[in-house]
């Protein structure tokens, strides 16, 4: 397996596959846009994520924990989706 050399700044992923773990958590595997390998990873690493989201007026950024070991195809992420706080179940849920 030959890792690529770590980047700086932003790089651009496609969401290659979605499965749904549980009635909260979806994995996502993303892969590079460019298609070239990934950078070697440690377990726990995260990465940052500027995402655009409708009806937000700027990109909402987040972090998420990279769940699977390291390859060079695509980083896995298991993300929970966030329901409105029990005490205020008006409010929306978690925007990403």
């Amino acid at each position: 397996m030959s890792f690529a050399e770590p980047w700086q700044g932003n790089r651009r992923f496609i969401v290659d596959q979605k499965i749904k773990e549980s009635e909260v958590i979806t994995s996502f595997y993303l892969v590079p846009e460019d298609g070239k390998p990934l950078a070697y990873y440690q377990p726990g690493q995260y990465l940052i994520f500027e995402l655009d989201i409708p009806d937000q007026s700027s990109p909402v950024i987040r972090s998420y924990t990279i769940s699977d070991a390291p390859n060079t195809r695509y980083y896995r992420l298991s993300i929970k989706k966030e329901p409105p706080p029990k005490d205020q179940p008006n409010l929306p849920p978690g925007i990403s």
